[in-house]
């Protein structure tokens, strides 16, 4: 259910991500099922600062309640942090940086495919409508 601390290094606590529960990989699998943790970046682990609260709006599960998503509170880290919101914050830009790698590997994709399309020509269509007209007389 909640986060547990597996290590302590100074006023910083390395704990399980609660997100992907310590796996490093997305939870639900919407990405792919190869698809890294998007709060721990595939790491399983986090290293937070002290004193360590389990949030309240996801209970420690670092879900947010009723979907998928990350929860809003916690950023997905499963503890709010008693200093603020800068915890969730550093989790928040952490998932930024991840869709915005996760978007330039899919426009990098893209251009590949359609440098495919050209090599290969386009063929016309068939069964438009220019081949119905030419049923019907």
């Amino acid at each position: 259910m909640g986060a547990k601390v597996q290590q302590r290094t100074g006023q910083a606590v390395q704990v399980a991500c609660a997100f992907c529960k310590g796996r490093g990989k997305d939870p639900f699998g919407i990405m792919s099922k190869l698809a890294q943790c998007q709060v721990c970046l595939g790491r399983g682990k986090l290293e937070l600062h002290e004193p360590l609260v389990p949030c309240a709006d996801c209970g420690g599960s670092g879900v947010q309640p009723l979907s998928r998503l990350t929860c809003l509170g916690c950023g997905g880290t499963g503890f709010s942090s008693a200093k603020g919101a800068g915890r969730a914050a550093e989790a928040l830009a952490r998932q930024l940086e991840a869709h915005e790698r996760e978007i330039e590997a899919r426009k990098q994709e893209i251009a590949k495919l359609r440098k495919l399309v050209r090599a290969l020509g386009r063929k016309p269509k068939t069964g438009g409508r220019s081949a119905q007209a030419g049923r019907k007389a």
